[in-house]
């Protein structure tokens, strides 16, 4: 048998005095733990931003440096490996977006979308006019008009027949068979272009957990069907949103409610009401409009059981929770000019207040930081020299000090910020500068895919 310490390739002049030695030994059993927990360990995910440098876009990796030169008119994040790009000028670079469209001038398009690979290079030429990014190693493109999707090689994968299309998620997608506002004759597909659910659906949603809402027959009353596109939920509602949870909610006879997959209405709101959150609930809690005066409808946070968590009639809800705190408002008359405003502040899980309502604005929590604005003394300056934005942590107190004239919400631990008369940047959660203030226009760090 050989040796452990030959395993372990020590010099031979060490071999023998080390292996003999309590200390030696374990000084092996210590380089063998190290060594598997290094194999264990998972590497860092590669993070790269979309950024706009002189007019051109690009990508950068968190250190700053260019991951891919910006020289492109237009581009969007990293998926499956593969970036849409173009060199052609389009309305809006659109870099946050799953879908990207050519400029028309004079009747003609101005250019055409293609796919880089992380290094830069042209993976797939230029030759789209409407791309959306890959899903599934699948990507939808159009052209002369119509949709269908392409492999990462480029190569049809689905040829394109289609006015409108979305991404695949578990194997298939959904498509329609006329465009315009209602998008009617949905179905949905495999990767090879067949139809797994006839198209015979006014309208559908994606599959979530299972099931996904439909309508049909100019029916307006929504329902749920399986994969097999059988009605396990017969149309009866007025409108229909994703399960999550083995929930769902839904309008029926005007009242928001909570569904189960049966169908079984769980709970249903005492007044009637519309769903303002399509993410569905977080941490148990969803936000809804009070519609009992529908000129002034008055936004709550409610349970999964739809009871208002708030008791304090004079504040309303914004956006929805993150981080176990969800942003509140309540309405103040200004001592200077007499108008109402609102100052902003945060409650928790159960309506307690937080964070007091003291803030010109604020923004959802990440990475334990949340960006707000705080109040000038003279309130009727605001709207003629803008908001200053800091960020507080979750007891309300000020973690990076108030000085950029704007700045984005954390993501990945890092924000998008911008100091009075400089261009953009980046900030890391301690409030340093990262990355300097040097770009036109600049997007979130994405973990890339492939």
């Amino acid at each position: 048998m050989a040796d452990k310490t030959e395993l372990l390739r020590l010099p031979k002049s060490d071999s023998n005095s080390l292996i003999h030695t309590v200390a030696g030994a374990s000084l092996i059993a210590r380089g063998r733990r190290e060594a598997a927990s290094l194999m264990m360990r998972k590497p860092e995910p590669k993070l790269l931003a979309a950024v706009c440098l002189d007019g051109k876009w690009g990508f950068i990796d968190k250190s700053g440096e260019f991951a891919v030169e910006s020289k492109y008119c237009g581009v969007l994040p990293f998926s499956c490996g593969l970036a849409a790009f173009t060199a052609s000028p389009v309305p809006d670079a659109r870099a946050d977006f799953g879908r990207a469209e050519t400029n028309q001038i004079n009747g003609k398009d101005s250019g055409l979308f293609g796919y880089l690979d992380l290094g830069g290079k042209i993976a797939i030429s230029p030759r789209f006019r409407s791309v959306r990014n890959f899903r599934e190693g699948l990507a939808g493109v159009e052209i002369d008009g119509k949709w269908g999707f392409i492999h990462t090689d480029g190569k049809i994968a689905v040829e394109p027949r289609f006015p409108v299309v979305y991404d695949f998620k578990d194997g298939i997608a959904r498509v329609h068979l006329h465009g315009g506002y209602f998008n009617h004759e949905c179905g949905f597909i495999d990767d090879a272009g067949k139809f797994v659910i006839e198209p015979r659906f006014d309208t559908c949603r994606d599959f979530s957990e299972g099931l996904a809402a439909a309508s049909i027959n100019d029916n307006d009353k929504v329902g749920y069907i399986d994969r097999n596109g059988t009605f396990v939920i017969q149309p009866q509602f007025y409108q229909g949103f994703d399960f999550r949870d083995g929930v769902a909610h839904v309008i029926s006879h005007g009242r928001p409610s909570l569904i189960d997959k049966t169908g079984r209405i769980l709970y249903q709101y005492e007044e009637c009401g519309a769903w303002t959150d399509d993410d569905g609930f977080t941490d148990g809690i969803v936000r809804v409009h009070d519609m009992r005066d529908p000129h002034h409808p008055r936004p709550r946070y409610v349970d999964m059981k739809l009871r208002p968590i708030i008791e304090d009639p004079s504040l309303m809800a914004v956006h929805k929770f993150s981080e176990g705190l969800g942003e509140v408002y309540r309405r103040v008359r200004s001592d200077h000019s007499g108008m109402v405003d609102s100052l902003h502040g945060y409650v928790g899980m159960f309506g307690e207040v937080k964070i007091e309502p003291q803030f010109d604005s604020a923004s959802l929590f990440r990475n334990g930081l949340a960006r707000v604005a705080l109040r000038v003394p003279n309130d009727d300056l605001r709207g003629l020299h803008g908001y200053k934005y800091c960020f507080i942590d979750k007891g309300g107190q000020i973690a990076i000090e108030t000085r950029f004239e704007w700045a984005s919400d954390f993501n990945n631990e890092i924000a998008q910020a911008r100091e009075k008369g400089q261009k953009w940047g980046y900030i890391n959660v301690a409030g340093e500068i990262i990355i300097p203030c040097q770009f036109d226009e600049v997007r979130d760090f994405q973990q890339i895919t492939t």
